[in-house]
């Protein structure tokens, strides 16, 4: 086994931490019962919750943001919180009508670059620890109610409504914890409180988990339930093993591992379309010739954007993986047995890993221009080279084993974004800002002007010489 790797051992045995757990079998089980869940076809169910929050965000980009410079990251942020929190429990903050998300993504981006450092030098996690005691993040004051004081109110009622209704929550009652480390989670321990008193003995509990791996047969999710959270908690009305703890684990990991990075992504897909004046055009006119064809109904649908806006999707794809979220390697250990890597043989113990930024502009995957935004190599029909060896070889969303559960989600909040918001406006932007190394890159304080009006056509200089309506 992989005892002698303790840095990656999970050492919080009843939780759920997807991306660190080590319990293979408990792994397999958790996202095989997660599986219908953030499956896409699930997941449509709900979009129109994140066409809410657009209506929103666009009032404010078309009205009082008009002809201003912002902080598009910022703005792209408040954007994401909300969609994320309108998904998962059927209602949101509104952030956006805010302004402001109370200094939440700077603390993100502190959290990461300290867990940049801790992950490859062990000792400084004492140290790191010793100086969060005597020196914690303060959330910064204001009228931005933090995400955790929001949200958790919302799950505990949800939580005790199921314990009411279904006989099967009362086996996994009692009193849980689960670790919060996340930026946005001010307390590091949040209990979760049934009103049960029957707790699960510990060795019964153990032979769940073990067992949770064993072929079963999860009933399809209702058509009737309104939000992500309530179909997590219909996966514990109907799972012995699943408990009140992992259904908490699951909701904020839709916050913990989705606030950024979605955030990153969206930002760095706006600044590369909004620099590329041939793409920008492309992109706008894709998006009005569809809507005037009345080939997209309003609301957009995820399915109708997918057929009918390939550029556009080329696009995304383009600036993910020149800007993939992920900056430094993704960690894996050598067996017992050890390995063999390009002809190199690794002994057992080792750990190992590839950087999606440093693979996702391979010259060998993608030729001389690799580092060159150029989003028609995904729509070459004589060129399937790039995209047939890049579906093997793509780490935007992690492993094949440990692939992001939540990139269904992601995708669909990000294209029905990129769709209403082109298609009204553009940013010019001012200043591309900084770029944060570490376990987490992404463009920090980018400066844009948001520009509302029509489509702009350019000449070959780049230069602007019509307009269309």
């Amino acid at each position: 086994m992989l005892k002698d790797s303790k840095v990656y051992l999970n050492d919080q045995k009843d939780n759920l931490q997807l991306f660190t757990e080590m319990n293979l079998t408990k792994y397999r089980g958790q996202r095989r019962a997660l599986g219908p869940v953030y499956a896409m076809a699930n997941l449509k169910r709900h979009e129109h919750h994140v066409d809410d929050v657009l209506k929103t965000f666009m009032t404010g980009m078309t009205t009082t943001l008009a002809g201003t410079v912002i902080k598009l990251d910022d703005w792209v942020h408040l954007y994401t919180l909300d969609a994320l929190a309108q998904l998962t429990f059927g209602s949101r903050p509104d952030y956006v009508k805010i302004g402001t998300d109370g200094g939440m993504l700077q603390r993100s981006d502190k959290y990461w670059t300290r867990n940049s450092i801790n992950g490859q030098w062990q000792s400084t996690t004492y140290l790191s620890h010793l100086w969060n005691y005597y020196f914690p993040i303060e959330p910064k004051k204001g009228v931005a109610p933090t995400l955790f004081k929001w949200a958790f109110p919302l799950l505990e009622k949800r939580l005790s409504d199921l314990n009411k209704t279904s006989p099967d929550f009362a086996k996994t009652g009692g009193t849980h914890a689960i670790s919060t480390s996340s930026p946005f989670l001010e307390q590091d321990t949040i209990p979760i409180t049934s009103t049960s008193t029957t707790t699960t003995p510990k060795v019964a509990r153990q032979d769940a988990i073990d067992n949770f791996d064993n072929p079963s047969t999860l009933s399809p999710i209702t058509s009737s339930s309104p939000d992500i959270l309530a179909d997590l908690l219909t996966i514990q009305s109907r799972h012995p093993e699943w408990t009140s703890t992992w259904t908490t684990g699951m909701t904020f990991t839709n916050f913990g591992a989705g606030h950024d990075t979605i955030t990153s992504t969206l930002t760095s897909i706006l600044v590369y379309i909004c620099t590329s004046s041939s793409s920008l055009t492309r992109v706008r006119e894709e998006i009005t010739s569809t809507t005037i064809a009345g080939t997209i109904p309003d609301p957009a649908t995820y399915d109708t954007l997918v057929e009918n806006l390939p550029y556009l999707s080329a696009c995304m794809k383009e600036a993910m993986r020149l800007r993939p979220v992920i900056g430094m390697s993704l960690v894996r250990v050598t067996p017992a047995s050890g390995a063999i890597i390009d002809g190199i043989v690794i002994p057992a113990g080792t750990v190992v890993g590839q950087n999606p930024a440093v693979v996702s502009r391979s010259e060998v995957i993608f030729g001389p221009n690799s580092n060159d935004f150029v989003p028609e190599r995904w729509l070459d029909e004589d060129n399937e080279t790039a995209a047939t060896v890049w579906s093997r070889h793509n780490l935007i969303w992690g492993g094949p084993s440990r692939s992001c559960p939540g990139q269904h989600m992601a995708r669909l909040i990000m294209l029905k974004f990129l769709f209403v918001v082109l298609g009204k406006c553009r940013f010019e932007v001012v200043d591309k800002g900084v770029d944060s190394r570490g376990f987490l890159a992404r463009m920090v304080d980018v400066q844009a002007k948001v520009v509302v009006g029509p489509v702009v056509v350019w000449g070959e200089e780049g230069d602007e010489c019509e307009r269309r309506e």
